[in-house]
């Protein structure tokens, strides 16, 4: 399979612990949920506890934090007319947040970007990534820990760089849009014009702020 252009989710009651470096929410679902995506922009749109984060946090962390969910019944997932278990899914998907493991890593994001190149055997340069995401050069060779709001298009450019088709966001709030200022934009029109699968929850008066999403 080399690329997700087709998912569906299908899932029942259950609650999920959804953790970010800012926030922390007990989110859920209430009853049968279904859910399909193409490649595009798509906003989730919701409160904090709504289920957008959930469902976000669900596709991309299930693997990783297993004490945070607690579901009736396993999701169903489909990936191109396939279906997968969550565990199967778990290599398409990645998390643009500090706690996914990926992001663990304390090395310098240009080499972190060259090892996920090497290993998937693209034919890309580290120039060309750094450039597709619009990572500034004098960051390039720091670690994630010492980025701020180029953190998202460095994760991003590490996940792509490991062959992931799908970022699922944190929630954000209005002040969080706020504070990443253009930096999103840049991140959320480089993943589109990828053609890859973005799942962004956002809060109800943040998403006012969002024009140039795709998919409400």
């Amino acid at each position: 399979m080399k690329s997700v252009q087709s998912l569906e989710l299908t899932l029942q009651r259950g609650r999920v612990l959804c953790r970010s470096a800012y926030y922390t929410a007990s989110d859920g679902f209430d009853g049968e949920v279904h859910c399909a995506f193409t490649p595009g922009v798509h906003r989730l749109v919701g409160d904090i506890d709504s289920g957008a984060w959930a469902l976000s946090y669900l596709l991309s962390m299930y693997c990783h934090t297993p004490k945070c969910f607690s579901l009736s019944e396993p999701p169903t997932v489909t990936v191109n007319g396939f279906p997968l278990s969550l565990e199967e899914f778990a290599r398409f998907a990645c998390y643009l947040d500090r706690s996914y493991p990926l992001f663990a890593k304390t090395a310098p994001v240009c080499r972190l970007i060259q090892n996920g190149l090497r290993r998937t055997r693209s034919k890309q340069s580290l120039e060309e990534v750094r450039s597709l995401f619009g990572i500034s050069p004098e960051r390039f060779d720091r670690p994630l820990s010492d980025l701020t709001d180029e953190l998202p298009q460095a994760m991003a450019a590490v996940a792509y760089s490991q062959g992931k088709d799908v970022f699922c966001f944190p929630w954000m709030s209005e002040k969080r849009l706020t504070e990443l200022g253009e930096n999103l934009p840049t991140l959320l029109d480089a993943l589109d014009r990828l053609g890859k699968i973005v799942l962004l929850p956002v809060g109800v008066q943040a998403e006012k702020r969002l024009p140039w999403a795709q998919n409400p």
